[in-house]
């Protein structure tokens, strides 16, 4: 748990492993876990994001992908690549890969920046992915948002030096 507080801390990996950073990913996110690990909700507006990766016998279906990324509580940086099932990850992984969409991520941190006076970036985006077989094919952008980080910690979050 220490190494949290100083360390930055990379997680890749189903929503449903998350395991102890499950509290800090969704203290002051839009979404939340639904009904089960395969489905979230937007806070605000009540749509539900559920994959059905996980349907027998279903060989194409749309699974989601989140990234997140909030500072620490002594200005280490946390960054959440996740997904419900298989290709939502997948494609998690890929968004900050690649530059098409690490410009639309840019997008989302530009915001962020500006909502949390230029600190470390805190956004959250969600990607509805359409899947074959356990592989990503095609994935959209449906949700993004910055994160105010302060409820994660109850603290002010340390300035980190550029």
């Amino acid at each position: 748990m220490a190494d949290m507080k100083d360390q930055h801390i990379l997680y890749v990996g189903y929503i449903s492993a998350l395991g102890t950073l499950m509290d800090f990913v969704f203290a002051s996110s839009g979404l939340r876990v639904g009904a089960s690990f395969d489905e979230l909700q937007n806070v605000r507006t009540g749509v539900s994001y559920t994959s059905g990766a996980g349907i027998p016998g279903a060989s194409d279906y749309e699974d989601y992908g989140l990234v997140s990324t909030f500072p620490g509580p002594d200005g280490n940086q946390f960054l959440i690549v996740a997904g419900t099932r298989d290709s939502g990850l997948m494609h998690a992984a890929h968004a900050i890969s690649s530059l098409e969409d690490i410009g639309a991520l840019e997008d989302v941190m530009g915001v962020a920046a500006r909502d949390n006076g230029n600190a470390a970036p805190a956004f959250e985006a969600l990607y509805e992915v359409t899947g074959f077989d356990r592989i990503n094919l095609d994935a959209t952008l449906v949700y993004k948002a910055p994160l105010d980080y302060r409820p994660i910690w109850g603290v002010e979050v340390a300035e980190v030096e550029n």
